[in-house]
């Protein structure tokens, strides 16, 4: 175990440095996310003023909901799909592929540093917002900030593997934008990033809860905030780690099918 870590740190240790050597592109990505976590604060401000209670979400559950969102969209995005993406078009991925690594395991490494930099900005921003906007403490129950933090975790998982399942698809394709923003489009409307996944239709609530996506957003928000407890958040977090498990070995047979139709063109 130590060997292998030791194999696959230094993937983690370099994003980590690229991040902090390129500061002003992570404050800029916070930036961007904190706009749009504005915009959205400002219009549930409006709505909540006609009427307390909307679909069973509290003022304080929207902006606790809101910042959990913004939390994990700022800590993941799809650096990994750009990076998978330029590396088969330009030709450079067969220096991993020749390599004695793991290339899903690196790309999850390189991750894994890279969402450590901006989770620690994006965590900073999320917590002082949601004390100054919302009575956070009556959420902050021991055990509900373990499963929080648990699911999160899982989270992370399940939108890595994800992203990099979108990031393979490039291996059959000319280009990489509209692969990549389809991913982001998608999962932002069934992961419950742009709305509460209660505030759709029954039909397509049922849809997006048999879909890995929910895992991203939805199952943390409705953990933390206390709308699935018990049984009912233990059974969510053992989805969570299936989908994990599933969405895993499901990349690593689609990365091995992948390569076998690359071509490097040049480079």
């Amino acid at each position: 175990m130590i060997r292998f870590f030791n194999k696959y740190k230094g993937f983690a240790e370099c994003a980590v440095s690229a991040k902090l050597n390129y500061r002003g592109a992570l404050l800029m990505n916070i930036v961007n996310s904190s706009v749009s976590l504005v915009a959205s604060l400002f219009l549930w401000n409006v709505l909540f003023r006609e009427q307390s209670v909307i679909s069973g979400y509290s003022r304080d559950d929207m902006i606790v909901y809101l910042m959990i969102v913004f939390l994990m969209q700022a800590t993941l995005g799809n650096d990994t799909e750009w990076e998978i993406a330029g590396a088969v078009l330009d030709g450079s991925i067969i220096m991993d592929l020749i390599k004695p690594i793991n290339f899903q395991t690196r790309c999850l490494f390189q991750t894994m540093g890279a969402s450590a930099a901006e989770g620690t900005v994006a965590a900073l921003v999320a917590g002082t917002a949601a004390i100054c906007l919302s009575n956070l403490g009556k959420y902050a129950e021991p055990k509900r900030c373990i499963l929080l933090l648990i699911s999160l975790i899982l989270a992370f998982f399940v939108k890595f593997c994800i992203s990099y399942l979108a990031g393979l698809c490039c291996f059959f394709t000319s280009n990489g934008y509209g692969v990549i923003y389809m991913r982001q489009v998608i999962t932002d409307i069934f992961s419950g990033a742009l709305l509460p996944l209660s505030f759709y239709p029954e039909w397509f609530e049922k849809i997006a809860k048999v879909l890995p996506f929910q895992s991203i957003m939805y199952t943390p928000t409705q953990i933390f905030l206390g709308k699935i407890e018990g049984a009912e958040a233990v059974n969510l977090l053992l989805l969570q780690l299936v989908w994990v498990i599933v969405l895993w070995v499901f990349g690593y047979f689609f990365f091995r099918f992948a390569i076998r139709r690359v071509t490097i063109q040049g480079g």
